[in-house]
């Protein structure tokens, strides 16, 4: 009905201890293809409540659950969680994002994504923690974004 058509490949690859998701899609049809997505990694909870430092300027409103530390961490404000905690942060992103995460068995974790988040928001619960940096795009007939 709108002449959409296209293609969505996403390829995972492991090299040691490098986990890379690369999702791409390519506007094979006639009209624009709105595009909205997220990478959702849920991570256990770390035993001590510092979860995450993002390279990006952040801004919040208190009361969700999380503080930031005076060494740029963001970390439980109130102790190890027994309900959901939603927390969608106001971000100056002007590059990619890259983060460290605490892990309970690694000590820290790292990612990148290769594009400027248009929204970004964390979740966490008393057993898991997840950020989930969205991917927005229109994509153009003929036109490949990942």
């Amino acid at each position: 009905a709108h002449g959409r058509r296209f293609d969505l490949t996403r390829v995972v690859s492991l090299v040691g201890r490098t986990v890379r998701s690369l999702t791409s899609i390519e506007n094979n049809g006639r009209g624009e293809v709105p595009v909205r997505w997220f990478p959702h990694p849920f991570y256990p909870q770390p035993e001590g409540n510092e979860l995450i430092w993002l390279n990006v300027p952040l801004r919040w409103q208190d009361g969700a659950g999380y503080q930031r530390l005076d060494n740029g961490f963001i970390a439980r404000a109130d102790g190890p969680w027994t309900e959901g905690r939603y927390l969608a942060l106001d971000h100056d992103a002007q590059a990619p994002l890259a983060l460290v995460q605490r892990h309970p068995t690694l000590g820290l974790v790292s990612a990148a994504t290769s594009y400027v988040p248009a929204f970004f928001p964390l979740w966490g619960n008393a057993i898991t923690f997840s950020w989930e940096p969205f991917f927005e795009r229109t994509v153009a007939p003929g036109q490949r974004v990942s």
